[in-house]
């Protein structure tokens, strides 16, 4: 009886550690080609806009290099962070939001209950490039 509710035991640990690993869906964002303008709100509240097209793919590009990590985005803008910047891309009829933010040294992206995922670059030097 007592190996049967080891085994059992094992089972249930293992099955529960399985899940705990995965990581984010890949970021869901409009394709480059879609996409209108982008609206910047940084991390010290200053607004720009980014029209123009070469820079609207130097955003896309740099945050579709974002890599999944094991967090979870669960609200609608993050939390347990001291401050964070805000990005709309916008489409015809359409408008997608993450926030991005520094926590622990490292740099961050969140779409609201999709996923956190990491940052190679700081991306405010990114959006602000002119």
């Amino acid at each position: 009886m007592n190996r049967r509710i080891l085994i059992l035991t094992m089972i249930c640990i293992l099955t529960v550690l399985a899940g705990c690993g995965k990581k984010a869906e890949p970021i869901d964002l409009p394709s480059k080609e879609a996409v209108t303008s982008i609206q910047v709100i940084t991390i010290d509240g200053a607004k720009t806009d980014i029209t123009e097209a070469n820079q609207i793919e130097t955003v896309m590009t740099a945050l579709s290099a974002a890599e999944p990590t094991r967090l979870e985005s669960v609200n609608d803008q993050p939390t347990n962070v001291d401050a964070y910047g805000t990005i709309s891309i916008n489409t015809v009829g359409e408008s997608t939001v993450v926030y991005y933010y520094d926590k622990d040294s490292k740099h961050y992206i969140e779409q609201p209950y999709r996923g956190i995922y990491e940052m190679e670059d700081y991306l405010e030097e990114t959006l602000l490039q002119e």
